[in-house]
C-alpha cells in the first residue's frame, strides 16, 4: 500500500487513539501496558514483508 493511501486510510484512527482514547488512561497504566508487549511475531500470521524481525 502507497504511503499516502495508507495515511488516508489509517491516519483518523491513530488521530482518534492519540487525542481521544489514550488520553483516559493513567500514565502509568500505559506504561505498564508497554512492558507486557514484545516485539514478538510469531503469535500473528504475518507474511514475510510484514513481519518487524
Amino acid at each position: 500500500m502507497p504511503r499516502e493511501q495508507f495515511a488516508a486510510v489509517f491516519a483518523p484512527y491513530a488521530r482518534r487513539l492519540s487525542a481521544d482514547i489514550l488520553p483516559r488512561f493513567e500514565k502509568a497504566a500505559i506504561a505498564a501496558a508497554q512492558h507486557e508487549v514484545g516485539d514478538e511475531d510469531a503469535e500473528l500470521p504475518l507474511r514475510a514483508e510484514e513481519t518487524t524481525s
